[in-house]
């Protein structure tokens, strides 16, 4: 059954509020709103699915765990198997590894999502999907925040508050500094592999031909420690686990911040509760979890992620006019090195290395190469055009002097469409542009020939576009606007419709650059939470 919206519910009895303000969703929208209202006083509960890993993060270096770890299997394939849980051959590694099948397990239908053509990715965790994020960063600029709107530097402090709390590196004098935006705030990066080196030597031989066409490399901007801080958030020891998760707590995740709120009064976290819709009395609202926690708050921020954020909104509207869902289409590639074939396999980092932006006419692509040194022989060999004997062999001759890339691309190529059914169930119906489909082949013969230039061949055939919405950068359903409709977002975040209700995370944003949106939608929630805090305590 819909929801009934913001009109007085039937049978509510107005009563003091539970606390100032509800948060829906611990990811890293939900942290970043609640820090600065609780900084104001105000009194904040968070709620969200609250699910914990079920599988142990494996602590060591990846090759000598690999070699030596009697227990590996549970890593590996995982006690129930959760390592064949999902097979598709376009959706990330990620959602093959038994540490963190918790992330994603069970989101779409416990928010009453289904889909067609698209892959609905979300997480019922604690810290959300930040627990399996690629830690990629990147501060939108002027062009970026075009749509939005507020002046863009009204996110300057947001920007700097937020990078300084999660702990970035990868700062250098180099060709994307302006790209990413962030290097008054990161450390220097990790150290690079062997392979990642060769390859940024090779482009600073090469700078003047790349850039010419269109092509810049650099180090990749990553919410990645290379300074401890405390016991809690080591420095990257280049372990290799990155894909698994990070025991050292060197990469950010949101749980992280869980823990910081949590030490502090004002701040009350109650896992265990995916929220259908809302209701109001006129003077506040109460969440329908299915469980009747008795909750009442002066207002309320959507932090759930775009998926679900939206199904809740949609709901307590009563909406069910189609709105469009923006994504980023997404390719992966291989790329083989010849000159370090039969090279030894070293310790690596996981997360991206390495960064690159392409020029476009129809919008930059941008994108991030990653060491193979940790990855699975499996995931090379799955698709491979060679019998699964014959791919085995040729992978583990192949797999140290290989790279892996990505490609990311505006948002404006999505054609994703949601629609709230008269049962509840948000639909979702996947599609691309026209355009998309000749932008990859352009994109793919472009970075095939600068790649080429660097000494690294793109293999034939591993160039793939994913699967709409595979890439898990969602934004748009609930689009920020000067003058919103129903069932938009003004410059705060405040849906039309529902006075007292708030968006925080990538649902507002009315588009969706090809770079890296995480670290934008952070500093956009802390923005929202700040106006908020002042907005309350101008009311009293």
């Amino acid at each position: 059954m819909v929801a009934r919206g913001a009109a007085a519910c039937v049978g509510c009895v107005s009563s003091p509020p539970t606390c100032d303000v509800l948060v829906i969703g611990s990811g890293p929208a939900g942290v970043s709103a609640t820090f600065p209202l609780v900084a104001a006083g105000l009194r904040v509960t968070m709620v969200d699915g609250g699910a914990l890993p079920g599988v142990a993060l494996p602590h060591g270096e990846f090759l000598a765990e690999r070699a030596g770890d009697a227990r590996q299997s549970d890593w590996m394939l995982g006690p129930q198997f959760e390592a064949l849980h999902h097979t598709a051959l376009a959706l990330s590694p990620k959602l093959r590894v038994p540490t963190l099948d918790y992330v994603f397990r069970g989101f779409a239908s416990a928010n009453r999502i289904e889909a067609a053509g698209f892959t609905p990715i979300g997480s019922l965790a604690a810290g959300g999907l930040s627990n399996a994020w690629g830690c990629g960063v990147a501060r939108f600029d002027a062009a970026d925040l075009g749509r939005f709107p507020f002046a863009p530097g009204e996110l300057e402090t947001s920007f700097e508050a937020v990078a300084r709390r999660m702990g970035l590196s990868g700062a250098g004098a180099d060709d994307l500094r302006a790209h990413f935006g962030v290097d008054d705030w990161a450390d220097p990066a990790v150290e690079p592999d062997a392979l990642h080196r060769a390859l940024l030597d090779r482009y600073a031989m090469r700078r003047a031909r790349l850039l010419g066409a269109g092509f810049a490399l650099g180090r990749a901007r990553v919410a990645v420690l290379t300074r401890a801080r405390g016991p809690a958030r080591a420095a990257c020891s280049r372990a290799g686990f990155c894909l698994w998760g990070c025991a050292e707590g060197a990469m950010y995740a949101a749980g992280q911040d869980l823990a910081t709120l949590g030490a502090g009064p004002g701040f009350t976290y109650r896992p265990g509760h995916v929220v259908s819709h809302l209701a109001s009395d006129g003077d506040g609202w109460t969440m329908d979890d299915g469980a009747g926690l008795p909750l009442r708050a002066r207002a309320v921020v959507l932090a759930a992620g775009t998926l679900a954020t939206t199904a809740i909104a949609l709901r307590t509207l009563g909406d069910t006019d189609e709105h469009r869902l923006l994504s980023a289409p997404s390719a992966a590639f291989a790329l083989w090195l010849p000159r370090h074939l039969g090279a030894p396999r070293e310790r690596a980092a996981g997360f991206a290395q390495a960064a690159y932006t392409l020029a476009d006419p129809d919008g930059a692509i941008c994108g991030f190469t990653f060491s193979t040194h940790a990855l699975p022989l499996v995931e090379f060999v799955r698709g491979a055009p060679l019998s699964r004997g014959a791919a085995l062999r040729l992978t583990r001759g192949l797999l140290s002097s290989t790279l892996v890339g990505n490609a990311f691309f505006s948002g404006a190529y999505s054609a994703n469409r949601v629609r709230l059914r008269a049962d509840g169930v948000l639909s979702i119906t996947g599609g691309a542009s026209a355009e998309l489909g000749p932008a990859l082949l352009r994109a793919e013969r472009r970075l095939r020939a600068c790649f080429r230039a660097l000494g690294a061949l793109m293999l034939p055939g591993s160039f793939r576009a994913g699967a709409a919405g595979a890439d898990a950068h969602y934004a748009g359903t609930l689009p920020m606007r000067r003058e919103p409709a129903r069932g938009e977002t003004d410059a705060d975040g405040a849906i039309a419709g529902l006075p007292g209700v708030y968006v925080a995370d990538a649902a507002a944003m009315p588009e969706l650059p090809a770079k890296s949106h995480t670290f934008a939608m952070m500093a956009g929630a802390d923005r929202i939470g700040r106006r908020l805090a002042l907005r309350l305590a101008s009311r009293g």
